[in-house]
């Protein structure tokens, strides 16, 4: 029962942390969405290079992999087989 609530209370923490960010992005005069995804590449290329300490290599790994698995139409874990 506990575990059930914390899933809840986790699930709903991600909702306010995602309509957070929407609400930020759309504020007036912040950056488009293809300025926040030209940057990106600086973002990997100062990581790697040490410049900018606020992602690490293991995250930008981490991203990439959910982004790859999101996109990528094998599924590695299978899903159960319906009779």
């Amino acid at each position: 029962m506990a575990a059930a609530r914390a899933g809840k209370t986790a699930r709903w923490g991600t909702f306010r942390t995602l309509a957070a960010a929407i609400r930020t992005a759309a504020r007036p005069g912040s950056p488009s969405m293809g300025d926040r995804l030209a940057a990106v590449p600086r973002l990997i290329r100062a990581t790697f290079t040490g410049e900018y300490h606020g992602a690490t290599k293991g995250r930008l790994f981490m991203i990439a992999a959910a982004v790859a698995y999101v996109v990528s139409p094998v599924d590695f874990v299978p899903r159960p087989r319906r009779s």
